[in-house]
């Protein structure tokens, strides 16, 4: 059983893999701290298990938020067990005709902001010993057409990965990146839509076979590090 003193800091947790995962860190006795930036997704979220995820509003892509969010965190005498990054946005279109705007967009919301939020509880994870969860994509292995920014900002986070991991490793801080293959979510849907391709969300990956990912690389001995996991359907239908 998990310190239940410990904090497990999760971006994105408004997001169908992001609720996914609050849930069964909160069930399975973890205290989280779940970020997102709808108010009443939120208070939906917390009303799960309301002694075990304490939300919080913020907007990932202001820097002055992120920091007082991180500034509360590192100054608290809770023991940071983890920080799990899976906060996002995807946005599909041919580098001829997509809009650039949408392109600074991803590289702000899946670039900088997990940069920027790494950075700032570093201390705190140096202190505990603690996880970092990247929640990538296997567009940032292989670049895919009309995925050209979206493939480009998740290969930008694996490389931000790897490289926190050399520099983190000697503090006691393991990192790790799982690479999900499409998962039965809103965007997805929205995916198979813009490819005019039928949606069968029974034959992707779920949102709960994401979270149980995630816990099972916390669970892990102190002494054992994943580094990357890959994850995909178990029957192709794209």
């Amino acid at each position: 059983m998990p310190d239940k003193g410990s904090v497990y800091v999760l971006s994105g947790a408004t997001s169908d893999i992001g609720r996914a995962i609050a849930v069964r860190l909160a069930r399975s006795g973890r205290l989280v701290a779940a970020l997102g930036r709808n108010e009443a997704v939120l208070a939906s979220l917390q009303r799960e298990a309301p002694d075990r995820i304490h939300t919080h509003c913020v907007d990932l892509t202001d820097d002055a938020a992120v920091t007082k969010f991180a500034g509360d965190i590192v100054g608290s005498a809770q023991p940071m067990a983890a920080l799990i990054h899976c906060a996002g946005v995807h946005y599909v279109g041919a580098i001829e005709t997509a809009a650039v705007t949408e392109m600074d967009l991803m590289y702000r919301a899946n670039v900088h902001a997990p940069y920027v939020l790494s950075q700032l509880l570093i201390p705190a994870l140096a202190r505990a010993k603690g996880h970092v969860i990247f929640v990538n994509s296997t567009a940032g292995l292989r670049a895919r057409p009309n995925l050209a920014g979206y493939s480009a900002s998740q290969h930008s986070l694996r490389v931000l990965a790897d490289a926190l991991r050399d520099e983190v490793n000697m503090q006691g801080i393991r990192v790790t990146s799982i690479y999900l293959g499409r998962t039965a979510t809103k965007r997805i849907a929205k995916l198979f839509n813009a490819e005019r391709k039928v949606f069968n969300p029974a034959l992707l990956l779920q949102p709960d076979d994401v979270a149980e990912s995630v816990l099972y690389a916390l669970s892990l001995p102190a002494t054992a590090e994943v580094v990357d996991l890959t994850i995909r359907p178990a029957i192709k239908s794209y």
